[in-house]
């Protein structure tokens, strides 16, 4: 029989718990199913805390809601608001709601948390804001999870939207949907999802960062991506051009500014937008580096010149203000986005370059002339501005390999021996 009973019995409990209950632990007296009712002494004081108690089997981590509900009425009178007696405090968490949006939440749904993150980086995160905004209108406004209440967001909920992401078809941007059919597309589709959870933890513990939300993070923490869905292979190698192909490209270019675009890719390893964004000033000529001040990711890096790049740079650089773009057009103006597609589009097809390749090639082809030459993989990564070489070891690991086996065979031991051995067979051979 519950000691709740009477009236008589909830005050022998309540006395109790004052009685019994160590500082800092919380005396637990069931209510109902999944219900308590709980009581802290403070440690060092006569006055304790009343707590209510919610069993949840869905909640990530501890199956169990708690919150403090008032104070107990040890040294002061009820009022019925801050200081509660046992049958105000006993009312209270019979009727314990902890999915009631809190006063302060500014974000109640999945979908209000994507709203708010993707308002902070438009001006924080400007170059991935499209890509953001793009993943969470395909695959979170659209889906059930945008309107869950983020208090009763649960690890379960992210599971379910997780594989039917890596369920949903490919869709191209005329609507045009492609069918998961072999392991290579089941994989496809994974590695997008995981993408997609990455933006979403993103947006949510953000909020929680900045105080819009204050529900338990555990949910999110837990989601994990799909494994061993970025394949290291031949489909994954990136595609680049042989010195030779280079020297093509370089004789087909007709305008000389895009011409000292393209070298700057090849001989700097710097992505478009970087090359874009140099400025005079970023140069330092005694120390032959130049300083990428915003990279990816807004990280800053120092790239080591060799001799081609340094000559470009001498001649594009002298006489020219701190603050002028080290690239600019023709017509003198700086250079924008896309701006570079079509003249190497013709630059590419005059030099009958197959198979064609983007801006990008040039920087995967700065990457492999170094791996085959002998250079580091480590070093290369900080030349790229990588934080490690996960990434280079993904699409350049067949070119470092390729120069390992070489040194293999260059540096292995050359052992000369004069005098004839007997073999295996009682043959006579010789080693050198």
């Amino acid at each position: 029989m519950s000691a709740l009973k009477s009236k008589d019995a909830r005050l022998k409990l309540h006395r109790s718990m004052v009685r019994t209950g160590e500082a800092g632990n919380i005396f637990w007296e069931s209510i109902g199913k999944g219900r308590a009712v709980g009581y802290r002494r403070l440690e060092g004081s006569a006055t304790g805390n009343w707590y209510a108690r919610l069993y949840d089997s869905n909640k990530a981590g501890s199956p169990y809601h708690r919150h403090a509900i008032g104070t107990a009425d040890d040294t002061a009178p009820a009022n019925a608001t801050d200081i509660l007696d046992f049958s105000q405090a006993l009312k209270l968490a019979s009727t314990f709601d902890p999915w009631g949006q809190d006063e302060d939440d500014q974000v109640g749904t999945v979908a209000d948390a994507c709203r708010v993150y993707l308002e902070w980086a438009e001006h924080n995160r400007p170059k991935s804001y499209d890509t953001i905004k793009s993943c969470f209108n395909c695959h979170v406004v659209d889906s059930e999870i945008s309107s869950i209440p983020i208090s009763r967001l649960t690890i379960r909920h992210l599971e379910q939207w997780k594989n039917q992401q890596a369920l949903k078809p490919r869709q191209h941007v005329s609507g045009t949907e492609y069918e998961i059919v072999t392991e290579d597309d089941k994989r496809s589709r994974k590695a997008s999802a995981n993408r997609s959870v990455a933006w979403l933890k993103a947006a949510l513990s953000h909020c929680k960062n900045i105080g819009a939300i204050t529900a338990d993070d555990a949910a999110w923490r837990l989601l994990r991506p799909f494994k061993g869905v970025t394949r290291s292979g031949r489909k994954n190698q990136a595609k680049y051009l042989t010195e030779k192909q280079l020297g093509l490209l370089f004789e087909h270019i007709d305008d000389q500014c895009f011409l000292n675009l393209v070298k700057g890719a090849v001989y700097l390893g710097a992505r478009y937008t970087e090359l874009a964004q140099l400025r005079v000033g970023d140069w330092d000529a005694d120390n032959e580096t130049l300083t990428v001040v915003a990279g990816k990711g807004d990280k800053r890096r120092n790239i080591f010149l060799g001799t081609a790049a340094t000559s470009l740079l001498n001649q594009l650089c002298p006489g020219s203000q701190s603050d002028e773009p080290i690239f600019l057009k023709s017509n003198g103006t700086p250079w924008g986005k896309n701006h570079q597609q079509r003249p190497l589009e013709r630059a590419v097809k005059a030099a009958g370059i197959k198979p064609r390749i983007s801006f990008h090639g040039l920087r995967a082809s700065y990457c492999s002339i170094y791996l085959m030459a002998g250079g580091n993989i480590f070093d290369l990564a900080k030349q790229l501005g990588h934080s490690d070489t996960q990434m280079l070891s993904q699409h350049y690991g067949h070119l470092s390999n390729t120069h390992r086996q070489e040194q293999a065979r260059a540096c292995e031991p050359k052992i000369r021996v004069t005098k004839p051995i007997k073999g295996g067979r009682g043959r006579e051979t010789t080693l050198h």
